[in-house]
C-alpha cells in the first residue's frame, strides 16, 4: 500500500525528487539550499523549521513536540517524517531539498519506511571543523546555540549521527560530496555541476551535414571534450567530423587523424587517442600537435582486432571473433602485453561509454 506522498505521486504521473541535503553546522547549507531553490525550481524543507513551525502554531502536536524538547527527549522520527510528509503534499512541486535530516541511522529507516522513498542522492557538504567553528562563531544570527562550548557539542553530534548516514549512502554511490571551505560563489558552481549532470532532458545539437555516418559503420569516441565520428567501414569514401559540444558545431576532421584512422579507437580518460590497425597489428597513438599518428607497439596477436576499451592506462583488445582479450599495459616502458581468455563457452565485448558533455 503506498504511502500519501507516492500514492498522490502516481495519480499525477509524476515522479518525486528528494535529495538529503546533509554537513556540519555552519557549512553553508542554507545558503546554497536557497540558490538551488532559485536556479533549479526545488522546494526547500527544514526538519528544524517545520518542528517550530508546528510548535508556533499551538496544534495538540505541537505541544506534545515542545513538551518532549523541554523535557530533553528527542522527538520520534516519525513525527518529523509526517510533517516533511505533509509539507511536500501541500507544495504543490515534485522536487524537495531536505535540510539537515535525517540526522542519524534511525531518522533515515524512518524516512523511507514512511515515506517509501528513497533520495536521489546526498548532497553532502565537507568542510573542516576550524572553518565551520570561524564561521558560527562571527556570524550575526541572534542563536543561542552560536556559543563555543554548544558548538562544540554540536560538531560532536553530528560527528556520531550524521556521519553514518552519509557512509550508508557513500556505499549506494548517492553521495556527491562537495568541498564547503570555499567560497560560496565557488561552492556553488560546484553544486551547479551536480544539478546540470543530472538532468533527465536530452537536447538537440546541431545536425551533422558532413559525410555519411550510421551505428553499423562509425567509430565515435569522446576526446578533450568532443565528439570524434568517423565511418571507418562500409563502401562509401572515408569521412571524419568532430563536435564541439562547447560551441555546438561540427568542423572537418584534420587530415592526419582521418588518413591513419585505420580499426577500432579509444580515448584513455579522453585525453589520448589510441587505434588498432587490425590489418598490420599495430597500436598507434595521435599526437595533435604534428597531426599524425606515432606506433607505441606491434603484434601478430592484434591482426584482426575488432573492438577495444581504454582506461587506466591499459588498452583491452577484443580479436579473434570475441574469443581471446590482448590487453597492452602503453604505461609500461617498453609497453607489456598478456592475452586473457573468457570463460569456457562466453565470447567478449569492448564497451567504452562517451562521456557526458555539456555546454552548460
Amino acid at each position: 500500500m503506498g504511502t500519501a506522498v507516492d500514492t498522490q505521486n502516481m495519480e499525477n504521473g509524476r515522479k518525486v525528487t528528494v535529495i538529503f541535503v546533509l554537513g556540519g553546522p555552519g557549512s553553508g547549507k542554507g545558503t546554497q539550499c536557497a540558490n538551488i531553490v532559485q536556479n533549479f525550481g526545488f522546494t526547500h524543507l527544514s526538519a528544524g523549521d517545520l518542528l517550530r513551525a508546528e510548535i508556533k502554531s499551538g496544534s495538540e502536536n505541537g505541544t506534545m513536540i515542545q513538551s518532549m524538547i523541554k523535557e530533553g527527549k528527542i522527538v520520534p522520527s516519525e513525527v518529523t517524517v509526517k510533517l516533511l510528509q505533509l509539507a511536500m503534499q501541500e507544495s504543490g512541486n515534485d522536487k524537495f531539498l531536505i535540510d539537515g535530516f535525517p540526522r542519524n541511522e534511525e531518522n533515515r529507516e524512518t524516512f523511507e519506511s514512511v515515506t517509501g522513498i528513497e533520495p536521489e542522492f546526498v548532497l553532502f557538504f565537507d568542510c573542516p571543523e576550524e572553518e565551520m567553528e570561524k564561521r558560527l562563531l562571527t556570524r550575526n544570527q541572534g542563536r543561542e546555540d552560536d556559543n563555543l562550548e554548544t558548538i562544540k557539542k554540536r560538531f560532536k553530534v553530528y560527528m556520531e549521527s550524521s556521519l553514518p548516514v552519509v557512509a550508508y549512502y557513500s556505499l549506494k554511490d548517492k553521495v556527491r560530496k562537495i568541498d564547503a571551505a570555499k567560497q560560496a560563489e565557488a561552492v556553488f558552481e560546484d553544486v551547479k555541476a551536480i544539478f546540470n549532470s543530472t538532468t533527465e532532458e536530452w537536447e538537440k545539437v546541431s545536425s551533422l551535414r558532413v559525410g555519411r555516418f550510421s551505428r553499423e559503420t562509425t567509430d565515435a569516441i569522446g576526446w578533450h571534450g568532443r565528439l570524434c565520428m568517423v565511418n571507418v567501414k562500409g563502401d562509401t569514401a572515408k569521412q571524419g567530423a568532430i563536435y564541439s559540444a562547447e560551441q555546438d558545431l561540427w568542423g572537418d576532421m584534420k587530415e592526419g587523424m582521418l588518413s591513419g584512422w585505420r580499426g577500432p579507437a579509444a580515448a584513455m580518460d579522453e585525453e589520448m587517442i589510441y587505434l588498432v590497425d587490425e590489418s598490420k597489428g599495430v597500436v598507434r597513438k595521435y599526437n595533435e600537435e604534428t597531426d599524425g599518428w606515432v606506433d607505441v607497439v606491434e603484434s601478430d596477436r592484434l591482426r584482426g582486432a575488432q573492438q577495444m576499451a581504454a582506461r587506466g592506462g591499459r588498452l583491452c583488445v577484443v580479436c579473434k571473433d570475441g574469443s581471446e582479450i590482448v590487453v597492452v599495459d602503453v604505461m609500461a616502458s617498453p609497453p607489456q602485453m598478456w592475452v586473457v581468455e573468457p570463460p569456457q563457452g562466453f565470447n567478449v565485448a569492448a564497451v567504452h561509454v562517451l562521456p557526458r558533455m555539456s555546454r552548460t
